[in-house]
């Protein structure tokens, strides 16, 4: 999956992360209360706390746009560095 959006939401104070999932097991489409966050097929995307986002690194990795996340093990690729 791919980190798509990161910031402030209507639905919940405090930074949020916006995934694109690569399989169909997210929640949304990338959309929160009549809101679009970012856009992704319907059941492909999820909102999630830093928290739930751990940093790993591509066995290429060199620079930021190669170092990846994972929320409860589903791979993500960062569009941008996050830290």
């Amino acid at each position: 999956g791919t980190v798509r959006f990161r910031g402030a939401t209507h639905f919940s104070v405090g930074e949020w992360f916006g995934v694109e999932l690569d399989n169909k097991a997210g929640k949304n489409d990338g959309s929160m209360k009549g809101v679009s966050y970012f856009k992704c097929l319907a059941e492909h995307g999820i909102f999630c706390r830093r928290a739930r986002l751990q940093p790993i690194m591509d066995g290429n990795a060199g620079d930021a746009h190669e170092i990846g996340m994972s929320v409860d093990g589903a791979r993500m690729e960062l569009l941008e560095r996050l830290w």
